[in-house]
């Protein structure tokens, strides 16, 4: 079982250029983040597996995680920013951003193929998302360059993992302060619990994180900008 993420391109002339561009200057996430070279799970390609595939460029994968998963699904948006056609109606949406009805956008936004579903730019940022964490992760599902940043929950839970990897202390630390929650009847407070336990001991590295992403994309965006 695989998995694709990817953008209707505008045009194929834009496809190509696109490819081009990418096969050129993207990095995987393992050099982005100066980590020791490893396996990579999600291959750029024009031919995906899943989804409409006709003038798409995006992502095959079959098991990613981590920082991998938030660098790929970040870059997916910078791309459907710079040549993704863009629409103002849904027939479903993964995640609905609140004040909008029936899926329908008033202007047309940029938007991506996730899991075989059309899935907007936009939706990708909940604002209501972000205001069920605490402290440090408000405000990170947006910004105010209008580039498609990580999600606030994606880079929660990569955090959590490195900070796993970093510290086995960490892990253990985590399941001493959660053992307490599984006694609350609520999913919805529990989740809120949760997070904020998550947050309180990866807030440092959901920081570190997502300024290495978007210095990524930044660095795309400029080099994109050149040509």
């Amino acid at each position: 079982m695989g998995y694709s993420i990817s953008v209707k391109v505008r045009h194929p002339k834009l496809l190509t250029q696109m490819l081009s561009f990418m096969e050129t200057h993207y990095r995987p996430w393992w050099q982005v983040f100066n980590e020791t070279p490893r396996s990579v799970f999600a291959e750029l390609t024009d031919d995906v597996s899943y989804g409409d595939t006709k003038n798409t460029l995006g992502f095959d994968y079959s098991c990613i995680s981590g920082w991998e998963r938030e660098h790929v699904y970040a870059t997916v948006r910078w791309m459907a920013l710079k040549v993704g056609k863009r629409k103002s109606k849904f027939e479903k949406l993964i995640v609905k951003p609140s004040g909008y009805s029936d899926y329908i956008f008033e202007a047309p936004e940029h938007y991506y193929f996730y899991d075989n579903i059309e899935t907007p730019v936009l939706a990708t940022s909940s604002e209501e998302e972000a205001k069920t964490l605490p402290g440090v992760l408000e405000g990170l599902a947006t910004d105010n360059l209008g580039c498609p940043w990580p999600s606030s929950t994606g880079l929660l839970y990569a955090a959590m993992m490195a900070s796993f990897d970093k510290d086995p202390a960490v892990g253990e630390r985590y399941s001493e302060a959660t053992k307490v929650l599984d006694s609350i009847g609520d999913p919805g407070v529990r989740l809120k619990k949760h997070r904020k336990i998550q947050a309180e001991l990866a807030g440092d590295e959901v920081m570190r994180g997502r300024a290495i992403i978007r210095g990524d994309l930044e660095r795309l965006d400029a080099l994109w900008k050149a040509t």
